[in-house]
């Protein structure tokens, strides 16, 4: 079975909000992408003693403005690469 999720706090929240997500011992596999994605301004994710595994793009992805802490993780076996952090560097 495949799994898939994706963690985002809505961008046009007329009040600040902070999603704060503990994982532990997860098992992340998805054959059409990413295992877990994190997105969002005031996204709080903590993963421990997780596998990311057999995912197409990436075992996890960070993006701009959220936060992420992986700990005692394996990252295996992903199409592209393991852990993937995109980053934005201001002009």
């Amino acid at each position: 079975m495949s799994v898939a999720t994706t963690l985002q706090s809505p961008a046009k929240a007329k009040e600040k909000r902070q999603y704060l997500v503990d994982f532990e011992q997860l098992s992340a596999t998805n054959q059409d992408g990413y295992g877990l994605v994190c997105a969002g301004s005031g996204t709080n994710v903590d993963v421990k003693e997780s596998c990311f595994k057999k995912c197409t793009y990436a075992g996890m992805l960070v993006k701009p403005g959220a936060t992420a802490t992986a700990t005692r993780c394996g990252f295996m076996e992903n199409g592209e690469v393991g852990l993937f952090v995109k980053v934005v560097i201001p002009k």
